[in-house]
């Protein structure tokens, strides 16, 4: 079937196989989600996560569990995307599956370490100038250790001898620049604090002086 949709739409191989797995899981094993995607209740990304979310509860738990955990993620499904609906499936397969979620997560450490253990490499390959070397490498945990070890013993300064003090120093510790606090902002009284008060100049050179009262004109 794969080979049939590669060939017929120009599929490539991961989404055929994809295809040819969620249709499968669809008819066998959540049948309630396959009715769901054919009435258009739900999209078919929705349909493949809940489907995938499913497959992964061991096949020990009871069939009623298996039902609960479909309809729970069927509900949920109205208000959520495939990447929202796929975190429930997490947290799902942690409550209805607690021995194998942890199972799960143990063996998803140990691919990743044994993935990092066959990628280790290290390589010194001197640059086109002559001034120097490029070091490149790549380790896994253990392995970070035992090299920082070695790294820290030959970098250490020599203690001194009959030839003078070795001129390297040791390793300054990590300096970090001060935070930066902002400046309070002026209050509204602060910034009207030290005007003069009273009309200003120009005020004063628009209407003039007054006159003392002994120079007005009375009225008679």
């Amino acid at each position: 079937m794969p080979a049939w949709l590669r060939a017929a739409h120009r599929l490539a191989p991961g989404e055929a196989c994809g295809l040819v797995r969620t249709a499968v899981g669809l008819r066998d094993r959540v049948a309630a989600t396959g009715a769901a995607l054919g009435a258009g209740d739900i999209s078919y990304g929705q349909a493949r996560v809940i489907d995938a979310a499913i497959d992964t509860l061991s096949k020990d738990l009871p069939e009623a569990a298996l039902i609960e955990g479909e309809q729970i993620l069927l509900d949920q499904a109205g208000a959520h995307d495939p990447v929202g609906l796929a975190q429930i499936g997490e947290r799902l397969f942690a409550i209805l599956d607690p021995v194998g979620y942890q199972q799960a997560q143990e063996d998803k450490v140990e691919t990743g370490e044994r993935g990092a253990y066959a990628e280790r490499g290290f390589t010194l390959t001197p640059d086109t100038i002559g001034s120097g070397s490029l070091i490149r490498g790549s380790g896994w945990v253990g392995g970070d250790a035992v090299i920082a070890a070695a790294l820290d013993a030959l970098a250490a300064p020599r203690p001194t001898d009959d030839t003078g003090p070795d001129l390297r120093s040791a390793a300054a510790p990590l300096r970090r620049p001060a935070p930066v606090v902002p400046a309070k902002p002026a209050r509204r009284d602060d910034r009207l604090r030290g005007r003069r008060k009273g009309p200003t100049a120009g005020h004063r050179a628009v209407g003039g002086p007054r006159a003392p009262a002994d120079r007005r004109r009375q009225r008679p």
